[in-house]
């Protein structure tokens, strides 16, 4: 819908890649992490290997997966899209396999769990949204993601504490603003 506000009907099919991409890129903020902790921990060697292997893949998928998007979906640009979409989540495998023994521990395992859930609950509430406008699909996830967040504390209670403190202090400053003197 937002592809199509912003850039008419002839952009449609890119809202596809686009949403692959969007996926790809919670995966690429994971490799990212596992990149430096690799460097730290001098295992750049295993993240160069990591880093060749998936670019030989992801253009030997391109192939395969780009003229078959194209033939099936009719939009070959998803095919690269889940070529790249595909080789980054096994980039983030793979960064999980070579961590530091001890490193990434049971909760935290747990932590992506409830991560995923609550990301996963509030997609399917916007999926049922999908021909509503965007602003309805924006304030309904926002409606169901923030207290399954809470419920399933996804948010560490230090960053609420952290979040309310600068809350609190832009509220200070806007009423400091509004009931100021005029000089």
């Amino acid at each position: 819908p937002v592809v199509l506000l912003l850039y008419g009907a002839q952009f449609q099919p890119s809202g596809d890649v686009l949403t692959l991409m969007g996926i790809a890129l919670i995966f690429m903020y994971v490799n990212i992490l596992f990149g430096r902790v690799l460097i730290a921990t001098d295992r750049q060697n295993w993240l160069t290997a990591i880093l060749v292997v998936s670019v030989v893949a992801t253009i030997a998928l391109d192939f395969v997966f780009i003229p078959w998007c194209q033939n099936v979906l009719g939009n070959g640009a998803i095919g690269g899209a889940l070529s790249f979409l595909v080789t980054e989540s096994a980039q983030a495998v793979a960064g999980i396999y070579l961590m530091p023994k001890g490193l990434l521990t049971a909760t935290d395992f747990k932590q992506a769990a409830r991560i995923f859930l609550v990301g996963g609950l509030m997609v399917l509430a916007i999926w049922w949204l999908r021909d509503r406008p965007v602003a309805i699909q924006v304030i309904v996830g926002i409606a169901v993601y923030l207290p399954l967040a809470l419920v399933l504390r996804v948010i560490p209670p230090n960053d609420l504490v952290l979040f309310g403190n600068l809350a609190g202090g832009v509220a200070r400053r806007v009423r400091a603003r509004l009931w100021s003197p005029v000089t």
